[in-house]
């Protein structure tokens, strides 16, 4: 795999290919016993897969940048957080940096506080409720489709302030972008329905300014930063940011869980049976298969990281979920011990870009386990129907999960409006 090269380990590593998908887990392992290694592939860069150069380098703010300028004319993108990145405006706070960044990341840190977080429990809680109650009868769903994908992204929705009917405009594109190789014809056909996504943030935010309504949205809208009123620009791409991080990043770790689970029936039952291991266990499982799979940064000055010279402009891919299986940090890290503690994973980055929608996800997934570990504890995965991301770049996760159980009640909360109708 390797190549030495002017003191460079070099290798051929597509980080967004198939073969990648079906063997990070090996690649990460090789990658973990060099110095970072520079990759020949989407105009060079470097990774990064130990878990001390990639705490080194997201600590570094200063020299390691995630800034992203984008021209929808000639499609051109400079910097960003993916590789290659993508052809879409800014990430906002996610793709921006010091000053600018404080600015908008103390904009949403209110809302997505672990406060703001729990207040939306009850919520999410009679929306599982109520999907569960869609397929209950039948005792069959697809675990992505018909749960994981919709929870997270009415939960995302309803944060922001969109009508909950329309999460199949926001979580489809979402699901697609993530999970397809920017190289792949059918990710044009994804950006393409995410222009319906922009068209309704776009009206919503238009909506707020006519007819103020206390959720996200309406907060962004009335928000000022230094005494001055945000960029239309700026609000539209922190909604995208929230809804890019809120959506496919806790349906693809739920998802992997649910597989998990069913291949591991004695975790299983120890996690229905002693429910006071599931937040233990929700940071076990994301360390292990840290569903933001990597990042990126882009170096501003020349900088050495574990005896290698970064020169300006330079990109590095941090690998993270090859960082969270790293044994120099983690006791037997390719096991899944449900009750690990400490566990100081940077399964949603680290530094000041840690993932903002952290306490959300956590509590997303801890109301979406509850649900099927009381309602479905006796699921089977149907594997030869299950499929994977085909990249994983970004985010590692599920494609499809069919899954049968037992038929059971409904619950017996009238079936809501917005789950009859899809927008």
């Amino acid at each position: 795999m390797a190549d030495r090269q002017d003191e460079r380990t070099v290798v051929a590593l597509d980080v967004e290919s198939p073969d990648h998908a079906r063997n990070w887990q090996a690649t990460g392992a090789e990658l973990r016993k060099c110095p970072m290694a520079w990759s020949s592939e989407h105009g060079g860069h470097w990774v990064a897969a130990r878990y001390k150069d990639i705490v080194r380098i997201v600590q570094d703010e200063e020299n390691f940048k995630t800034g992203k300028t984008f021209d929808p004319a000639t499609m051109h993108v400079e910097g960003g957080v993916s590789i290659p990145p993508m052809p879409i405006g800014r990430l906002v706070p996610a793709e921006t940096d010091r000053p600018e960044w404080d600015g908008f990341r103390g904009l949403l840190n209110p809302h997505l506080g672990p406060k703001a977080a729990e207040s939306y429990r009850q919520r999410a809680k009679g929306y599982c409720a109520a999907l569960i109650d869609q397929v209950i009868e039948r005792g069959a769903m697809d675990a992505v489709e018909d749960f994981t994908n919709p929870l997270t992204a009415m939960v995302t929705l309803d944060l922001l302030g969109f009508p909950l009917a329309e999460w199949h405009i926001f979580a489809d594109p979402l699901h697609a972008l993530t999970s397809l190789a920017k190289n792949d014809p059918a990710y044009l056909a994804a950006v393409a329905a995410a222009g319906v996504m922009d068209v309704r943030i776009d009206e919503e935010i238009a909506r707020r300014r006519a007819h103020h309504q206390d959720d996200l949205i309406g907060h962004l809208v009335t928000a000022e930063i230094d005494g001055k009123p945000l960029a239309h620009a700026d609000i539209h791409q922190m909604i995208v940011n929230v809804l890019a991080g809120g959506v496919d990043t806790t349906t693809a770790l739920t998802s992997s869980v649910l597989v998990y689970l069913w291949q591991n029936p004695d975790q299983r039952r120890r996690l229905a049976k002693d429910r006071s291991l599931l937040p233990t266990a929700r940071e076990e499982f994301i360390r292990y298969f840290s569903p933001l799979h990597g990042s990126v940064r882009t170096a501003s000055e020349t900088s050495v990281v574990d005896g290698q010279t970064v020169a300006p402009g330079e990109r590095i891919y941090l690998f993270l979920a090859a960082a969270n299986r790293d044994p120099e940090m983690f006791e037997r890290p390719d096991e899944v011990l449900l009750d690990r503690v400490p566990n100081r994973h940077i399964g949603f980055s680290a530094g000041i870009h840690r993932c903002v929608g952290s306490f959300l996800a956590r509590m997303m997934f801890e109301v979406m386990m509850e649900e099927i570990l009381d309602r479905l504890p006796d699921y089977e995965v149907i594997e030869e129907g299950a499929k994977l991301y085909p990249s994983v770049s970004p985010v590692n996760g599920w494609v499809n999960i069919p899954i049968t159980f037992p038929p059971g009640a409904k619950s017996g909360v009238p079936e809501p409006e917005w789950l009859r109708k899809k927008a």
